[in-house]
Order: structure tokens, then C-alpha cells, then sequence
């Protein structure tokens, strides 16, 4: 069962933005972080972790992959986190990079970050259980719990992902982007799909950078909810006047709400590639050695055939 146990917890020595921060889901404290963003904490790949996210204390449990100042000298590839009761992947600070992640059945975030985390991730796949009712985000992305701009500023690169929410309205809030407290971001190549609304910015401080993506099906509000002020939740303004909408719709954002053609819902069968690539609109990846610059398509599978996430070392099973 979901909770059975913890979750991985890995501490490293690249720079975060609290000079004494104590990891989440440990009671004792334990301090992270540094001056080496290069650090290794070695390698983790084609590992499931399962039934993870137990509750140590009030509003402390355990991710299933948390990551504390972890740097950019880690390997971290071909991970699954699947049945958690907290978030799938958090990462505060470091600098880490990662590839071919999958979250299945979360009971908080899919993918988190905070403290100043400024890695790279590619190819992400998510798949969210309808039956969680709790606010359950795609990406939530902050700087710090108190939205200041302390530097490293969270900045994450990200390229090629793949989120689907419940595919039904429950009734806590659930954003395939929620993007605060400062934090920054680059996020392109995304399919975003099956959530309350697409994304959701707040606060001022706020700035980042979206391209280059699908946002389909998303029930209440496919792109995002207008802030006029008209309820006390989904319609406030907490950003200060920006406008989503017409942020995502300008037209060099290059933002479709076509049907990206794939199956999210049927947690048995599912299908989280399109019949052919998504490559019109699409935008290649940085060629820096960590980005794979052939991945020129919208969604974190290039089609049907793509078959990154199959094999023993994944389970898409609903319990």
C-alpha cells in the first residue's frame, strides 16, 4: 500500500538557497548543501521505488525520491516512483540532472522543486491516480517557502514531458503547472493534460519562460483560470495582473490546444504516445551533452513505438 514504507532520500554537496536546511521527511536534523555543484552522490538507474510516503509528523512525509543539494556529478536515469502518498520527485537546490522519469499514482506533486534547484530533466512521464482527491500538481515549482528572491534562484531546464492528471474534477485544486514564490523555469516540448487547469502563476516575483507545448482537455479551464476576483480560490489574483491565457497564447510561445492524440486515462492501457510525432511546433533541445537534441517533438515519447518506459524495470498497473 501506498505509505508502506519511506522513500529514498539522497543528500549532496551543491549549493541550495537556506544556509541551514534540514531535509523533509526525517525528524532529526540533518543539514545539505554546499559549494560543489559538480558533487556526486553516485548513480541510481532503472529503479522502481513502490509504496513509498510514510508520515513521520505534521505535514512531513517522505517522497518517493527526494533530493537535497544533490549536484550535477549524479546519474540519475530510468527512475519510476509509482503508489506514493507524497510527491513522486522533490528536489530542493542542487544541481542535478535527470532523464526518464516516471510518476504513477502520487498522492501530492508529480514533480517538485524549491530551495534553488537549477538542473536539467528530459523526459518525464506522468500518470495521476482520479481517485486522490488531495491537490495533486504536475509541476509545482517555488524558491523558498517564503517566495523570497534568496539566491540560487530556482531555475530548472525542462524539455520533453508528458503530464496527465486525473481526467475528472475532485475537490481540491490540481494544476498541471503551478509555478510560485519566486521560482523560475524553462519548460518546453510538454503535453499537459487532464488537469483542473493547465497552469496557474503566482505571485509577482514569479518569471518563467513557456513554449512550445500542448495543453488539451483540461476540464474546468484548459489553459487557466481568468483571476478576476469572481471566487476566493481559483479566481483570485494572486499574481498581480499577470494573465495567463494570453501569455501562452501569444503567438511566438508557439502553445497548441490540439488533441495530442494519446490515452491517459485507462491506467491498464494506456498509451502516452501519439500516433507520429508531435515535431510541428516542436523545439530542439539544447545539444550541451545532457539534452538529447533528436528529441525534437511535444511529450516525453516521440510516438506510439517509443518504448523508453516498457520493461521490467516499470510498472503502469493500477495497484
Amino acid at each position: 500500500q501506498a505509505g508502506d514504507w519511506g522513500g529514498v532520500i539522497l543528500l549532496g554537496k551543491a549549493p541550495v538557497n537556506d544556509p541551514k536546511p534540514s531535509i523533509e521527511g526525517l525528524l532529526n536534523v540533518t543539514e545539505y548543501g554546499g559549494n560543489d555543484p559538480a558533487d556526486s552522490s553516485g548513480t541510481l538507474k532503472y529503479v522502481r521505488i513502490e509504496y513509498s510516503g510514510t508520515k513521520v509528523g505534521p505535514n512531513n512525509e517522505i517522497n518517493g525520491l527526494t533530493l537535497g543539494g544533490v549536484g550535477s556529478g549524479t546519474v540519475l536515469d530510468y527512475i519510476q516512483v509509482r503508489l506514493t502518498t507524497d510527491d513522486c520527485f522533490e528536489f530542493f537546490g542542487g544541481t542535478v540532472n535527470a532523464k526518464h522519469l516516471v510518476c504513477q499514482g502520487n498522492g501530492d506533486d508529480g514533480f517538485d522543486w524549491d530551495l534553488g534547484y537549477r538542473g536539467k530533466l528530459q523526459f518525464l512521464a506522468l500518470q495521476q491516480d482520479p481517485d486522490v482527491v488531495d491537490e495533486t500538481n504536475g509541476f509545482e515549482g517555488d524558491n523558498d517557502a517564503a517566495g523570497s528572491v534568496k539566491t540560487p534562484l530556482s531555475e530548472p531546464t525542462i524539455f520533453n514531458a508528458t503530464l496527465c492528471g486525473k481526467g475528472r474534477d475532485v475537490e481540491k485544486q490540481q494544476y498541471g503547472l503551478l509555478l510560485r514564490r519566486s521560482t523560475r523555469g524553462r519548460f518546453r516540448n510538454l503535453i499537459v493534460y487532464g488537469f483542473e487547469a493547465g497552469m496557474d502563476v503566482r505571485d509577482a516575483t514569479t518569471l518563467i519562460d513557456v513554449g512550445s507545448s500542448v495543453f488539451f482537455g483540461n476540464g474546468m479551464k484548459n489553459l487557466a483560470y481568468e483571476e478576476n476576483g469572481s471566487d476566493t480560490e481559483a479566481q483570485k489574483d494572486d499574481d498581480m495582473g499577470v494573465d495567463e491565457v494570453a501569455y501562452l497564447m501569444q503567438s511566438g510561445r508557439k502553445i497548441s490546444t490540439q488533441d495530442p492524440g494519446i490515452e491517459c486515462f485507462n491506467r491498464s492501457a494506456l498509451r502516452l504516445g501519439p500516433a507520429a510525432a508531435l515535431s510541428n511546433g516542436a523545439e530542439i533541445p539544447p545539444a550541451d551533452g545532457f539534452f538529447d537534441p533528436t528529441a525534437a517533438f511535444i511529450g516525453a515519447f516521440r510516438d506510439v513505438n517509443d518504448g523508453w518506459a516498457t520493461g521490467p524495470w516499470v510498472v503502469w498497473q493500477p495497484r
